[in-house]
């Protein structure tokens, strides 16, 4: 990943007598945490809101009739 710069450069890791190039990403996760090339959130929260919206949908689909009470047990 290229963070700061926008020049295409080429990495390699050596290993004794060989030579590998690293792989060039956009993204990576680390630590459950997206990271992009441009430091932007917005893939982040995109990813968490439809986590949020997966969980609701299961409680809703299960759950048919829950009072708060029972929701925060939830």
């Amino acid at each position: 990943m290229h963070i700061g710069h926008s020049f295409e450069t080429e990495y390699y890791l050596t290993d004794g007598s060989t030579r590998k190039k690293l792989e060039c990403v956009h993204q990576e996760r680390n630590l459950g945490i997206l990271v992009c090339a441009n430091l932007k959130s917005s893939q982040q929260c995109t990813k968490a809101a439809a986590t949020a919206r997966r969980v609701i949908a299961m409680v809703r689909r299960n759950f048919k009739r829950v009072d708060v009470d029972d929701f925060k047990l939830i």
